[in-house]
């Protein structure tokens, strides 16, 4: 039989260490990532997550205006009450119970938004220290080829 192209794969591993910690580059693709590619994925989890509650804001301003704002639903519900006070009071408690547990959780997600502001703010600030030298040069070097492209048009005056 024929060779697949699975067996001419050579798998090669390195192993890079930086500031005490080891990053190994293997054969899963998932396993190592550029920065880039890791903020690019933070940031499209962050965009679904704002979708998400959004969409929970919208959902919960639904439940609003049907149970709490709605003179109809609230004559059902003291109509039903009279027919079976159980049942409606049981009905009542869940709600409340999902409206304090959603309370709870939007805590947290406000917590772990804070701490990925934090991180961001600190990545951002943090490269702009650390790399503060290769910054300037980048700066210099598209300064230089811009004026390349682009002679000021004072040159000329400075030879007359």
């Amino acid at each position: 039989m024929g060779r697949s192209k699975l067996d001419d794969v050579k798998v090669t591993t390195v192993t890079l260490s930086s500031g005490g910690k080891t990053v190994k580059l293997g054969s899963d693709p998932t396993e190592h990532m550029l920065p880039a590619k890791r903020m690019e994925r933070a940031l499209t989890k962050l965009q679904d997550a704002m979708s998400a509650l959004k969409l929970a804001a919208e959902e919960l301003h639904i439940v609003d205006a049907e149970m709490i704002g709605s003179d109809a639903n609230r004559r059902v519900m003291v109509e039903a009450s009279k027919e079976d006070p159980i049942k409606v009071s049981d009905d009542i408690e869940s709600h409340r119970a999902q409206s304090t547990e959603l309370a709870a959780l939007a805590c947290d997600v406000a917590k772990a938004a804070k701490m990925v502001k934090g991180k961001s703010a600190f990545i951002g600030a943090a490269l702009g220290s650390v790399y503060s030298v290769e910054l300037l040069a980048g700066d210099e070097e598209r300064a230089r080829l811009k004026d390349r492209k682009q002679p000021s048009l004072f040159r000329g005056s400075e030879d007359q």
